[in-house]
């Protein structure tokens, strides 16, 4: 496996161990000392995470899927950077119903064997897809 491919995984992994409830392998994708910054919030650390994640998801069959897509992913040895956009469907009586469209900005490190996230950035960009639940505003410009 390249490592593009070995990021490209991790990209993946994210989406689905966090919609699958799998909280607890969700949270090895993320290095031991790392920092996530979802809608606004800073958690450190690994542990930290994985609680944030089952305080924040109470009922995971309420999660709805995260799809990523577009990765620009650039490698220097032992670390990386990647960018990627982000479309988070939630179930609701109507359908899936979008709720918030972004962007990734994470930085990577290659730990273990495996790539894992140092630093993930959620970042906001149409806020009138936006649940109201989220409690998140956008943080940049509306895409055409």
């Amino acid at each position: 496996m390249t490592n593009e491919d070995g990021i490209r995984r991790t990209l993946s992994e994210y989406c689905q161990l966090l919609d699958d409830g799998r909280f607890d392998d969700w949270a090895e994708i993320f290095a031991v000392d790392a920092t996530f910054m979802p809608l606004g919030n800073v958690v450190t650390g690994r542990e930290a995470i994985r609680a944030w994640a089952y305080e924040t998801f109470p009922d995971p069959d309420q999660i709805g899927r995260h799809l990523t897509v577009n990765p620009i992913v650039d490698v220097f040895g032992e670390t990386a950077v990647a960018k990627s956009d982000v479309l988070m469907l939630r179930p609701s009586p109507e359908g899936p119903r979008p709720v918030l469209v972004g962007e990734y900005h994470d930085r990577l490190v290659r730990e273990d064997g495996r790539w894992r996230f140092a630093r993930r950035e959620v970042i906001v960009r149409l806020q009138e897809w936006l649940a109201p639940e989220l409690g998140a505003t956008a943080t940049g410009p509306a895409r055409p």
